[in-house]
């Protein structure tokens, strides 16, 4: 299997190396599969949501929230008080 491996160094956290090697003993395993079993892993999970920021969703979002806001400027004022409330549903 070595004969196909292609040789990588990476830099990783000091308290990345710490849970690296106590995870790959706990499994059994060297920390170099521990590391090929999380590539595998990242690589297979669905790339949904996309990683790349669609800035267009927040444009449509703000515009619905100022939509929201000129709809609320336009009623009227409550002709009641909160403690009107309170006694209408206190009977």
């Amino acid at each position: 299997m070595l004969l196909h491996m292609i040789r990588k160094q990476i830099h990783i956290e000091k308290s990345q190396q710490a849970r690296l090697r106590k995870t790959a003993a706990e499994l059994g395993i060297s920390e170099a599969e521990l590391i090929r079993r999380g590539i595998d892993l990242f690589l297979a999970r669905p790339q949904f949501p996309s990683p790349a920021i669609d800035l267009s969703l927040w444009e449509s979002e703000k515009k619905f929230i100022a939509a929201l806001r000129r709809r609320q400027r336009g009623r009227k004022a409550a002709n009641w008080t909160r403690e009107e409330l309170y006694d209408r549903f206190d009977r």
